[in-house]
């Protein structure tokens, strides 16, 4: 169902050759890096992320995020919105779960814990997004309306999208409720008495149905909780959980 996903592992990040390829920045970090929100603005963990920005070629500072409530909510952002602190929750952008721009050297960042990042690129129009998806902001529909966006504010065309699904929790881990049979019947999977839910299947289904081509949608294949040795999962640490982050630029 998926094309395959090669990655560039670097130290404490993976970077995504097949977008870079088109003159972007496209990468997402390891549990190397806790990049959560903080406290402190001048503490250790800032510090430490202008290095890491610096050693993934970003800029930090223009950097911009959204608040990540699981909703449906997208925000096109552009220069007005680099000048915004990334670093905390009360300055991002709030009640926003995506984000959507065509300026250059504006990265996009979104943090996750087991939830799916996903990377969106036109290279028509050079117009670039980034969606946190949880199962919430699947069933709201935030693929679809963050691809309506796309269409409605620059023209895109749905079929020219390339698409790049980053680590999530995976059917072999995302143990879920009878509930969830209605919610996503395709994406329900039983093994012995238990349900198991795919969350990227359910994003492709929602891909495909926005006019997203099948030959764009390319999957890391990754499982926070499986490589939970790597990467944080929310699912499995709890409230002790890190977040990564998986950013995109474009040149």
């Amino acid at each position: 169902m998926f094309l395959p996903l090669i990655l560039k592992k670097n130290d404490g990040f993976y970077s995504i050759p097949l977008l870079e390829e088109y003159r972007l920045k496209a990468v997402f970090t390891t549990r190397k890096y806790d990049m959560g929100f903080q406290q402190s603005l001048y503490g250790p963990r800032h510090l430490l992320r202008k290095q890491v920005y610096k050693k993934m070629g970003l800029r930090g500072a223009r950097l911009v995020r959204p608040s990540q409530v699981h909703g449906d909510s997208v925000c096109v952002v552009n220069g007005q919105h680099k000048d915004r602190d990334a670093y905390h929750r009360s300055t991002v952008l709030q009640e926003t779960d995506a984000l959507i721009t065509a300026e250059r050297r504006l990265p996009l960042a979104i943090l996750t814990a087991d939830c799916l990042p996903i990377f969106l690129f036109d290279p028509d129009k050079r117009v670039i997004a980034m969606v946190h998806a949880g199962w919430r902001g699947v069933h709201k529909k935030i693929i679809t309306k963050t691809v309506q966006k796309m269409s409605g504010s620059f023209k895109t065309s749905p079929s020219d999208l390339i698409v790049a699904l980053g680590p999530v929790l995976r059917t072999c881990c995302y143990e879920v409720g009878g509930e969830f049979r209605n919610l996503f019947p395709g994406a329900i999977y039983s093994r012995g008495k238990k349900l198991y839910f795919d969350i990227a299947a359910a994003a492709t289904e929602q891909m495909l149905d926005s006019g997203i081509a099948a030959g764009h949608i390319y999957d890391s294949h990754i499982c926070t909780s499986c490589l939970n040795s790597e990467f944080f999962s929310y699912r499995k640490e709890g409230l002790r959980a890190g977040r990564s982050m998986s950013v995109m630029e474009l040149s």
